[in-house]
Formats: C-alpha cells, structure tokens, sequence
C-alpha cells in the first residue's frame, strides 16, 4: 500500500505545474470566425465560380436568336490525268474536273433558325434555371458552413470552458492532498483515504491533457476554415452575443474578500415558432424543384424535335481560276453566284433514340421528386429536433441556475461556520469544487441552448420565418 501511495503522489508532483496560463491571451468571437471563413471558404470560392460558368450558358443559349455567318476559301491546284479527254462530271458530293488549272472559291454563308416550335426558348429558360439554381447552391454551401462553425465553435466554447474549470479543481484537489497526507502523518487518516485524493488529482490531470487536445484539434478545425492558425495556450474564445455576460465570475477563494461568485444572464429568450414555416422557400427545396422544372423543360425540348425545323440560308460565292499560274488564279477572284432559299428539317425515324430519352427523362424527374420530398421530411425532423433541443437546454439552463444558486448558498454557510471553525477546511473545499464543476454545467446549458437557437436562425432564414429573440 505504500508503494502505490508513494507513486501516485510522484505521479502527482509530476503534474503539479498544471495551471491556469497567464500568457496573454488572444481574443476572438464566432462573428470574426465566420467572416474569415466566409472570407476563405473554398465551397463558396466555387460556388461563385459555378454561377460565372452559368452566366455564360446563358449567352450561349441567347446565341441561338441570331442568324450564323460563317466564311470559307479553298485553294487548291486540279490536275486532269486524262489530258483533257474526260468531260466535267459530280458524284455526290465529289466533283471531277475536265481540265488542270489552279483555282480558289471564297463564300460566306449566312443562315438562321426560322421556327423550331419554341426550341431556342426552351433552351434559354433551362439556361437560365441553371443560374438560378447555382446561385442558391451558393446559398445553401453559405448556411452549411454556417452551421458547422456554430457546432465548431460551440463544442470549442465548450471545451475551453471545462478545460479552465478543470484548471480551477485541480490546485483545490492539490490542497485536499496535502492535508490528507498531513492528517496521514497524524494518524488521523487512513492510507486509502490518501490515496483516493492521490487518484482524484491524478485524473483530474489526465482530463486537463485531454481537453487541452481536444481543444488543440477543435481549433485545428476552424483554421480549417479561417485559414488562420490559433495557439491553444494564448486564444479566448468569446461567449455567443447573445449571452449578456460570463456566467460566474472566477470563484475567489480568499475568505477576507467575501462572496465573489456572480451569475450573469441570457440577454434574450428565444421564442420559438415552427409552425407557419414554408418549407418550400429553403434552399434544399429550391434547388431540387429547380433541376425538376429544368428536366421538365428537356422533356419539351424532346418532343418538339420530332417536329419539323424551319430555317433560312444564303451563299455568296467568290471564284477565280489560272491554267498556270496560283497567284493569278487569286488575282481572278471575283464574284460568281449568290444563291438564297429556305429549308425544312425532320427526322421521322431515329431508331427510337428520342422514344428512349422521353422515357428516360420521365424517370428522371419522377426520382427527383422523390429526393426533394425525402430531403423535406429530413429537413423537417432536422427542424423540430432543433427546436426541441432549443426548448430542453432553455429549461435545463433554468434548471441548472437555479441549482447553482444553491450551492453557491450553501458555499456561503459553509464559509461562515468554516470562519467559525464549527467545520472542517476539506469540507469547504470540497463544496468550492462542486461549485466550480455545477458553474461549468450551467455555462455548457446555456451555450448548447444559444447554439441550437443561432442554428434554428440559420435553418430558417430562407422560410420567412426566425426563431424570435425577445427580452
């Protein structure tokens, strides 16, 4: 039994220099973390760029209003092999020439889409779907990252927070030992009584190190997005806005200075409403009912291509030719023909090609409803979970107030009767550590209730309806 109590109590002095850190330190609150990550988000650097490449379909489709002028020049050298025997002839699309000369043509063709049933419009419409759709995936990639830095930097607070806490048990937990050995030495204390105060410090120490990592690694998330980099042992995370102040002041232990343990405020209440919400004017709504309608459209498109296209188209015509010389044959250029008529364009047969992508189209869009609809009841169940967990950590921060009021009273009584030395300085201690744990239970009630409501904010932004903020 001494062997154990002799190596925790080293193990102890190892981890003695556990403190809180008086370097100074760096603040920040989540609004300078959104900036920066609004400022560096690499899903909304894309989306931006996403919704240029969209504009820009919009001019091609636009294109499709005006007529095509395109120019040609050949220049090329016959040779008749007959020696002038054979006469001129065409074959399809070849042409045989009758004599060896060298000769050029240059010839501007002009033609336009006269009448395609609504085609080029249709195009133009799903064109412009698709900006529309990119600039709200813009919006839903900026409420994303919106609510992952509230969880971030809520779970960071919230580290931070219990990583102090502990900072603060562990010098009380120190003392508790040093007295239990004392009373030890006397004879007055047993050797598991030493050693359980030798655990309980011990562990303590272990759950500081293990904070301050995951404090590390949770700040190693929001550099992520900031593209900055925090020093764990000098940043301050601030409380939410919405917290009027610090919950409890630091609890000073120094009997002259009296009771130094304050409780602060939520500004606000949040009062919350989600039954008028139009979940259909969200971002995961919109976009699923835009890719439908833009699917819808190429259902039209389809079926109109079985249908004739009606169009216009005009050639001006440049020849020159030279027996023996080329640069003659050039100089000869000069105009020969212009021609100008109207054409008709069907395709009655296609091998069931467009029967196939109507079909595959309708299927399509049938699954696409099916998504947006899922991605609804999800969205939905995600809200009212939201809003119950707002509603439970509200009455749990309640809860945990005044529960804290009461310890804190009972603090106050055992300071007295300590002062009056009718109890015992382990027992004050004791109840100051309770103190610190049920201060940092409340702090986490209340960030966890400000964080569900800021995300319930962000949810419903685009549903003309938010969670209201009321003194």
């Amino acid at each position: 039994m001494k062997k154990i109590v002799f190596i925790l109590t080293f193990y102890v002095c190892l981890l003695s220099n556990i403190g809180i850190d008086t370097a100074f330190a760096e603040k920040i609150d989540y609004n300078y973390i959104l900036d920066k990550a609004k400022e560096n988000s690499f899903d909304l650097k894309i989306s931006n760029i996403d919704i240029d490449i969209s504009k820009s379909g919009v001019k091609e489709a636009r294109s499709l209003y005006y007529p095509t002028l395109k120019s040609q020049f050949y220049s090329e050298y016959a040779h008749d092999m007959t020696n002038g025997v054979q006469t001129f002839s065409s074959v399809g699309t070849s042409i045989v020439n009758s004599s060896t000369k060298y000769q050029d043509l240059f010839t501007l063709n002009l033609s336009y889409n006269l009448y395609d049933f609504g085609i080029k419009g249709k195009k133009l419409d799903i064109a412009k779907k698709d900006v529309s759709e990119k600039k709200i995936v813009y919006d839903k990639n900026l409420k994303d990252l919106k609510l992952k830095i509230i969880d971030i930097y809520t779970r960071a607070l919230i580290t931070h927070k219990e990583l102090n806490s502990k900072k603060e048990i562990y010098p009380i937990y120190k003392e508790l030992f040093a007295m239990e050995e004392k009373l030890y030495t006397a004879g007055t204390s047993s050797k598991i009584e030493v050693a359980d105060e030798a655990i309980r410090m011990a562990k303590t120490a272990d759950e500081v190190d293990a904070l301050k990592t995951r404090f590390k690694l949770l700040l190693k998330d929001l550099s992520y997005f900031t593209q900055e980099n925090y020093d764990s042992d000098t940043i301050e995370l601030v409380d939410y806005s919405e917290i009027d102040e610090s919950y409890v002041s630091n609890v000073n232990f120094e009997k002259d200075q009296g009771e130094t343990f304050k409780l602060g405020v939520v500004k606000e209440q949040a009062k919350l409403d989600i039954g008028d919400m139009d979940y259909e004017k969200t971002p995961d709504y919109r976009i699923y009912q835009l890719e439908i309608e833009k699917k819808e459209t190429e259902l039209q498109i389809l079926k109109r291509e079985r249908l004739p296209v009606f169009g216009m188209y005009s050639s001006y015509n440049f020849y020159g030719t030279d027996k023996n010389d080329f640069l003659d044959s050039v100089n000869d250029l000069q105009d020969r023909s212009v021609s100008v008529g109207v054409s008709a364009t069907l395709t009655p047969f296609d091998g069931f090609k467009t029967s196939a992508n109507i079909k595959k189209l309708e299927l399509e869009i049938e699954r696409l409803k099916l998504v947006r609809d899922q991605k609804m009841a999800e969205l939905k169940n995600r809200y009212e979970k939201l809003n119950e967990e707002a509603l439970y950590y509200n009455g749990q921060s309640g809860t945990q107030e005044e529960l804290l009021v009461k310890v804190q009273n009972k603090l106050s009584m055992i300071e007295k009767m300590a002062q009056q030395e009718l109890i015992d300085k382990p027992t004050l201690l004791n109840q100051k550590a309770d103190l610190i744990q049920q201060k940092v239970e409340l702090e986490k009630a209340i960030i966890n209730r400000v964080a569900a409501v800021k995300k319930l904010n962000v949810y419903s932004e685009d549903a003309e309806i938010v969670p209201k903020l009321e003194n």
